[in-house]
């Protein structure tokens, strides 16, 4: 999916692509010259047609979910919602009773009793280091007792 801009054949994948190739498929900022991703368009259901660095003044970021607080008057990218629709609806600063961080949930430990720190990068492993050593000793102590 990467290749020469004026020529818009892809060639090459990512991974063999050339520091002059560029991704052809989706849309790229109009503006000259720009390869990066455009996600600014004039209102929304349009078309995104520049990126951060070329947008105008009036163009709003179409691309990227926002935060629904208040009819979406907030600009942030939502972290937070319900466990059960799995689906992040608010920022930090205005996540409601109940809602949960799942863009960084999959990272949480899983201890049942709530441990809020992060579990190691492994998809494997699901406990933090300080959960797993608790068990490790509450297995010891059991095996020790019996």
């Amino acid at each position: 999916s990467y290749g020469d801009i004026f020529q818009n054949i892809p060639i090459f994948c990512s991974a063999h692509k050339n520091a002059s190739h560029v991704h052809l498929y989706g849309k790229h900022c109009t503006h000259q010259s720009c390869v990066r991703w455009a996600s600014y368009a004039d209102s929304k259901g349009l078309e995104p047609t520049h990126c951060a660095r070329h947008r105008h003044s009036h163009q709003v970021d179409v691309r990227n979910r926002k935060c629904s607080f208040e009819n979406f008057s907030c600009c942030k990218q939502p972290s937070f919602g319900l466990p059960h629709t799995g689906t992040a609806v608010h920022c930090a600063q205005h996540r409601q009773v109940g809602e949960v961080d799942l863009k960084n949930m999959q990272y949480r430990c899983q201890h049942p009793f709530g441990c809020r720190t992060f579990a190691l990068s492994s998809s494997s492993l699901t406990r933090c280091d300080r959960e797993k050593s608790i068990l490790r000793r509450s297995f010891h102590r059991r095996n020790l007792i019996l």
